[in-house]
């Protein structure tokens, strides 16, 4: 999951309350909380909704081995899909109905117990402590925070966050871990021994970067973690701003993609 942060200190508590009622309404933690109704979706993401859960429903009153889930689009009621496979179904198909529950109740997380916080500065201080604050108002939830100023993913010769990662998860056994990188990142990417990798703001810089990026993803993720990585804010001086742009949109992909 990949998040972008704004930069008003209000709005980003107002960003981070919501953040994390996201993050425990997905992990099962906000049983009593509203549910707050999904944005509208363009008309044609509907019909190709609405024509993936026709597709979904007729393959399988065919025998068809159909992923139950290839019918939910996000942003959509949920509801209205479970019902048109329950009519197209007509209760004639075992294998529509499962594809019914299956929209209508969509797997959830287990609740967290444990998050790690792990980044620079930004975690360590300010968007770190107000996680923890803003998490633990949803019920008793152990917070680690991890974060260190000055480092980040280019400079492993500094410090390895993809090593001290893994040897945090190792320890604490997280169930959630929320990430931010990127302040200090916009540089040369080296290797542990400070060798030059790649050049800023080049194709090979890209790769590189988004390659640690799911590097640390996928190493968190085997240790049974949740993953959130928080974008850096939109920056006041301009070309720094264009940097961090940059460094964003690498990141969301490599997110993306993971």
């Amino acid at each position: 999951m990949f998040a972008v942060q704004c930069t008003s200190s209000l709005v980003s508590r107002v960003f981070l309350w919501l953040s994390a009622v996201s993050l425990l309404a997905a992990c099962g933690a906000t049983a009593g909380c509203e549910r707050v109704t999904p944005p509208a979706v363009d008309p044609a993401a509907v019909d190709n909704a609405v024509h993936a859960a026709d597709s979904a429903v007729e393959n399988a009153l065919v025998g068809a081995d159909v992923d139950a889930q290839s019918a939910v689009v996000p942003g959509l009621n949920e509801l209205a899909l479970a019902d048109r496979a329950r009519l197209l179904a007509q209760s004639s198909s075992q294998k529509g109905i499962e594809i019914a529950n299956a929209i209508e109740n969509p797997p959830r997380l287990p609740r967290p117990r444990r998050v790690m916080i792990v980044g620079s500065s930004s975690m360590e201080h300010g968007i770190g402590q107000s996680v923890d604050e803003l998490i633990n108002e949803f019920g008793p939830v152990h917070v680690r925070n991890e974060g260190l100023r000055s480092t980040g993913l280019s400079r492993p010769d500094y410090y390895d966050w993809l090593a001290q990662a893994r040897l945090f998860a190792d320890e604490y056994r997280p169930d959630l871990v929320v990430a931010q990188f990127g302040g200090n990142d916009c540089q040369g990417t080296v290797d542990p021994d400070g060798n030059l990798v790649a050049r800023w703001s080049t194709p090979e810089w890209d790769v590189e970067y988004a390659r640690r990026v799911t590097e640390f993803i996928t190493d968190m993720r085997s240790r049974g973690a949740f993953v959130v990585i928080l974008g850096m804010p939109t920056m006041r001086e301009e070309r720094f701003r264009a940097r961090i742009d940059v460094l964003n949109r690498v990141v969301q992909q490599a997110c993306e993609a993971a």
